[in-house]
């Protein structure tokens, strides 16, 4: 039984073979691709190479170990400043050499103490509008 089992399933594999070697082309097969190549005009950045196209649109090129790859130019995210309501929120109170904050938040009140002379430029901020 098992046999004729092992040479049923055998030959419907090679059937299904022979049906696939006809002249149609198989699905996955390799296309050619050409091999990207940094284009003549381009302008050496320090992050590649940089090309206006046709259309306006900048491209960067850059080498890397496993060849040259392009990507579309995005311009950097300005630099957002700090919210000003954000300091409102939090107050100060004189601890002798050290200045105690208090900012109310959404999960409750938060409390920190920091020495005068290791205030960062924002607690800074805050402890001089509150020490006038």
């Amino acid at each position: 039984m098992k046999t004729v089992l092992l040479i049923g399933v055998a030959a419907l594999t090679l059937g299904a073979a022979s049906a696939q070697t006809g002249a149609e082309p198989r699905h996955g097969a390799a296309k050619s691709v050409k091999p990207i190549t940094i284009p003549k005009g381009a302008v050496k950045t320090d992050d590649g190479y940089r090309v206006v196209d046709s259309k306006g649109k900048v491209w960067i090129y850059r080498e890397t170990p496993f060849g040259i790859t392009k990507a579309a130019y995005k311009a950097p995210e300005p630099v957002v400043a700090p919210d000003p309501a954000h300091e409102t929120r939090v107050s100060a109170k004189d601890a002798g050499d050290s200045v105690q904050f208090e900012r109310t938040g959404p999960f409750g009140v938060s409390h920190w103490q920091k020495k005068k002379t290791e205030l960062t430029p924002e607690e800074q901020a805050i402890w001089d509008r509150f020490k006038k």
